[in-house]
């Protein structure tokens, strides 16, 4: 009867330690389906890359990199005779030195001073290293890169509008109306990132 009994309460205390570990097993797998599904879910809904986004980067990109390259050349510059520099360039690229365009640069580049290519190098690189910033930020769909974005391009709109104005060119009022529509779209963009629906 005691043996009985012993054997019982063993036959209980092992039902009560099976529902234990069952009731952590379901609890375990309550978990890893959680898991899977939250996972899934990430998945399915991956962040997608707004297309937007990467054609003002690779528009700032652009720009900086030709901003260097003008960098580079106006600091090739000092120190040297600029009129001699252009002469010998056009020549590398068989460029009628006579002809209207090549004497215009020439006229141009003999007014400008030391100080002022100096001035044009600061310019050029500075700006340069801002659109770089700008359109790296941009490609990593940063947001502090919008906000710099927003804030720099709609400095330069006054500026261009101005210059549109004073002097009426097809290149000015294209330049004018990117960076409008840059700025316009950023700025929508980040009011909807503000909105919680969104």
């Amino acid at each position: 009867m005691f043996s009985i009994f012993t054997r019982r309460g063993s036959f209980r205390g092992l039902s009560v330690k099976c529902f234990h570990e069952s009731d952590s097993a379901i609890r375990l797998l309550d978990v890893h389906k959680k898991y899977c599904d939250s996972d899934r879910l990430r998945m399915g809904t991956k962040k997608r890359h707004d297309i937007g986004f990467i054609a003002i980067a690779i528009l700032k990109l652009v720009k900086g990199v030709l901003l260097f390259l003008v960098g580079v050349g106006a600091l090739s510059l000092i120190h040297k005779d600029a009129t001699v520099v252009i002469t010998h360039w056009a020549h590398v690229f068989q460029v009628d030195v006579h002809s209207r365009f090549i004497q215009r640069w020439l006229v141009a580049v003999g007014l400008v001073k030391q100080r002022d290519i100096k001035l044009i190098v600061t310019t050029s690189f500075v700006y340069s290293g801002l659109l770089l910033t700008e359109g790296i930020g941009l490609l990593m769909e940063k947001v502090w890169a919008e906000y710099l974005t927003i804030f720099i391009t709609s400095s330069f709109v006054p500026i261009e509008a101005y210059e549109l104005v004073r002097h009426a060119t097809a290149t000015r009022g294209y330049v004018l109306a990117v960076n409008i529509l840059v700025v316009v779209y950023l700025a929508v963009r980040v009011c909807q990132r503000s909105k919680p629906d969104v």
